[in-house]
């Protein structure tokens, strides 16, 4: 394996710890192509929270929508 290690890039042998991916993450790339994001809608009042930061740049917005009729508008103006 020496020969290996003479050579940069990815013909080295090294052996590294990698920091794990959230649950979330690894579940949300298994359904979705390209970023995510998700947010909890209370179904009462219709209204949004605990947003994913992803939905901002989605989407331009520069605050947190805050009804799920923000969603559906953004969604109905896209198609």
């Amino acid at each position: 394996m020496t020969v290996w290690n003479r050579h940069p890039g990815f013909l080295q042998s090294k052996t590294e710890m990698y920091r794990l991916p959230s649950i979330e993450k690894i579940i949300a790339e298994l359904f979705s192509v390209g970023a995510y994001y998700y947010y909890t809608l209370q179904l009462k009042s219709s209204t949004l929270s605990n947003h994913h930061p992803n939905i901002l740049k989605t989407h331009s917005f520069t605050e947190f929508p805050r009804h799920l009729g923000d969603i559906f508008d953004l969604i109905h103006r896209m198609t």
